[in-house]
């Protein structure tokens, strides 16, 4: 657990838990819709690429790059459709759990869809413990936090940059980015 830093003394109180909102790239597994869609544009691949095969009797030179070009296609699709999942941009709340030492990353979508206004709960934590605990949602990703006591000490001194200790920026730690 972070320690408790009191104003007046030239530090500012840690806090517990921080939420932030950004762009993390997370797994993302294809919807039926979406392999069906592979599975389709694969098919329309496969018809071209012997379209071309058969033309390239004529003018193999002028054919033999249009084949080239359907096959790395396939190639990407037939990668997409093997690896069920690409990683994608999706906008995240990050929230920082100094106490457990932990970062989680929630999908902003499914607390916006869940109509979850952060306003409604007592603090961050009680907000963190909800998300937790409901079956709804799970955390997309979840990294454990480098000296998470010294981070949840930056933390604040962000809130309140008159309450920083010493100022001597040799002794702060950098902010961990994920």
């Amino acid at each position: 657990m972070p320690k408790k830093i009191t104003k007046g003394k030239g530090k500012a109180k840690a806090e517990p838990i921080r939420l932030e909102r950004v762009l993390k790239r997370v797994k993302h597994n294809y919807l039926d819709d979406e392999l069906i869609a592979f599975g389709y544009a694969l098919g329309q691949k496969y018809r071209s690429i012997r379209a071309v095969q058969s033309e390239k009797k004529a003018v193999v030179a002028d054919y033999a790059a249009r084949e080239k070009s359907l096959e790395s296609e396939i190639d990407e699709i037939s990668g997409k459709i093997n690896a069920g999942f690409e990683m994608r941009g999706k906008d995240c709340f990050k929230m920082y759990d100094f106490k457990g030492g932990v970062v989680y990353w929630f999908l902003c979508n499914e607390i916006e869809n869940a109509k979850i206004d952060p306003q409604t709960f007592p603090d961050a934590e009680a907000m963190l413990e909800y998300l937790l605990t409901d079956e709804v949602f799970n955390p997309v990703m979840q990294r454990p936090i480098r000296d998470a006591e010294r981070q949840a000490k930056l933390f604040a001194e962000e809130r309140d940059p008159e309450a920083k200790a010493d100022g001597d920026a040799e002794n702060q730690p950098e902010v961990e980015t994920s």
